[in-house]
């Protein structure tokens, strides 16, 4: 093995130990916020790890029969279809489902070795740019970059959170591609072929499309690369033909499976999501230079235009791109990073009309880059006390990491920190509501609750969420009010009816649970709690079988995976002979 190859190993070797001694605690880390939904929640891994199990066994025994097989076949076809636009991420949530199915400990493992593998795509990409750029000794600055990137708190959210793998999935395979198309470009410019790093760099290109939106960034990045570094030589155009097809790809995929190009979570008008967005980009920015305020939930709110808020975060940007316009003068690496931290960003920080402006693991990548950029402006031949300061950082990044980690270990104390961050965010007090109520702290939770409700008295999940932790809590009447303080906010409410009913049902008031349950209803024809009461009450008490046989197939029908769906399908049996 040569010598540079043995030390950019062993410095990989070195970042990943202190990755993984840094990441440790959040081994035993709960489920929180997005992954009740994704990953806990995802019913699609649960019918896939049943079918896959159950094949694996027939093929243990020697005979996976065709139905099974078939059955197999299917599971994959609902993983790939869950979303269409990130078909890799939710593989490896498959793959996680299978190995532990809904306790948090494998895809947090999965998660930090992700990120070290990540950590080894940066570092080759970070030397790679600083061959092209012809600065040596390049390692020492690459190893301080990557160092630095890798155990900076800015990080921890995705590699904590497990729906963070969204990013570092997708960066694992963006620095991967970019690398390999440095690599390529250094062999080109040396006289020899640069084909296998541009196949490997088109392959890793695709991989990160499939696991997030920002991948499809890696082709102007590539592009952006060859002009910067080319030296006069031909850019190789036919080499960005398969990656301009598979965008071309992805986007009609998406449109044709969602109907819409960009996913529009809310409307604002234009200037005002541009606007927020440079906002929400210089908080990335200063996030990464200076890591503090983080939170779990930002709560970012939308900026206008001619606000000073909205001036001042356009003069920020464009001071931004003043400063790397003229330091790549000198240094056009230097503005190639710039402009890579900013590519990565678009897909979520610009034209995209997102429920929440901000999200830290969102500035994943870009934070490579502004470091990158960092580490490029640095002179040529550092002396020792340039990388005497940046290793300093580095073990100061780690304390702040640990730091993180240890909030990360609890869902109470993430939304803790978020009301001391923004004391006035309603959706923050309703998520420490939620958090506290989980946790089994219905007492504490309905402080909670009530704070958000005197902050937005027309929230209806806090309203509703005050009323089950009351009940919980033996107070009925408590229970009551707060269910019907939801309706008198929105009377088509339909969990607040379908609650009071249930409520009604077990006081045994017949007549009340019978009117709420048919309220619910006539709102959401498919909420399966009111199908399931109403086909007991007309089952049991009320003793009209032709509505409880009606309710119970309804069920059936909507619900098949209801956890009463089987007792639910015996009373239709005993209902229709």
């Amino acid at each position: 093995m040569d010598r540079p190859l043995f030390a950019r190993r062993a410095a990989w070797a070195a970042i990943a130990a202190l990755v993984v001694l840094v990441y440790l605690p959040v081994l035993d880390a709960p489920f929180v916020y997005d992954d009740k939904v994704e990953v806990a929640g995802n019913r699609t891994l649960r019918l896939f790890s049943h079918i896959g199990s159950e094949w694996w066994t027939l093929l243990a025994a020697g005979r996976p029969d065709v139905q099974s097989v078939s059955d197999v076949i299917d599971g994959w076809r609902g993983i790939l279809t869950y979303n269409t636009a990130r078909p890799l991420l939710i593989t490896s949530y498959a793959i996680d489902f299978l190995r532990g199915g809904v306790d948090p400990r494998p895809y947090h493992q999965t998660n930090i070795l992700v990120h070290v593998l990540a950590v080894g795509a940066a570092l080759s990409l970070v030397g790679a740019i600083g061959r092209l750029a012809d600065r040596r000794p390049t390692l020492p600055i690459a190893a301080a970059v990557v160092g630095l990137w890798a155990l900076h708190p800015m990080g921890t959210e995705a590699v904590a959170y497990t729906t963070g793998r969204s990013e570092s999935l997708c960066g694992l395979f963006s620095f991967s591609a970019l690398a390999a198309w440095a690599t390529a470009l250094g062999s080109e410019r040396s006289g020899k072929s640069g084909l296998p790093g541009r196949a490997l760099g088109a392959l890793c290109f695709f991989l990160a499309v499939g696991s997030k939106e920002p991948g499809v960034m890696v082709l102007p990045s590539m592009l952006a690369m060859e002009l910067v570094f080319r030296k006069g030589a031909p850019v190789r155009w036919w080499s960005y033909l398969p990656q301009a097809a598979a965008v071309a790809g992805a986007v009609w995929l998406r449109s044709s499976s969602t109907g819409h190009l960009l996913p529009v979570e809310v409307e604002r008008p234009w200037g005002v999501q541009l606007t927020s967005s440079a906002e929400v980009a210089l908080r990335y920015v200063q996030l990464w230079a200076l890591p503090v305020g983080q939170t779990l939930f930002h709560d970012q709110p939308d900026v206008v235009p001619g606000s000073l808020r909205g001036i001042g975060a356009w003069m920020g940007i464009s001071a931004i791109l003043l400063a790397g316009a003229w330091g790549s003068r000198r240094r056009p690496a230097l503005g190639w990073a710039l402009l890579c931290a900013g590519l990565f960003l678009v897909p979520s920080t610009s034209v995209v009309m997102l429920k929440e402006h901000m999200a830290e693991h969102r500035a994943y990548q870009s934070g490579l880059f502004l470091l990158m950029a960092a580490g490029l402006a640095l002179p040529a031949r550092p002396d020792r006390r340039w990388m005497a300061a940046f290793g300093a950082l580095v073990l100061v990044a780690a304390l702040g990491t640990l730091r993180r980690n240890a909030v990360w270990q609890s869902e109470r104390a993430l939304w803790a920190e978020a009301t001391e961050a923004r004391p006035g965010s309603v959706e923050a007090w309703y998520g420490l509501g939620d958090a506290l109520r989980f946790a089994g702290a219905c007492g504490e939770a309905q402080g909670a609750y009530q704070r958000a409700l005197d902050l937005k008295a027309d929230h209806l999940d806090a309203w509703n969420n005050l009323g089950i932790c009351r009940a919980q809590l033996g107070d009925a009447a408590g229970a009551r009010a707060a269910w019907r303080g939801a309706l008198q906010q929105r009377p088509s409410y339909c969990k607040a009816h379908a609650n009071l009913g249930s409520l009604a049902y077990q006081q045994q008031a017949w007549t009340e649970a019978e009117v709420e349950l048919r309220s619910a209803l006539a709102y959401c024809p498919d909420n399966a709690v009111a199908h399931w009461l109403l086909g007991n009450l007309y089952y049991g008490p009320l003793q009209e079988r032709p509505r409880a046989l009606r309710h119970y197939e309804e069920l059936v029908r909507l619900h098949p995976r209801f956890e009463h769906a089987d007792v639910a399908k015996e009373r239709i049996l005993e209902l229709t002979w």
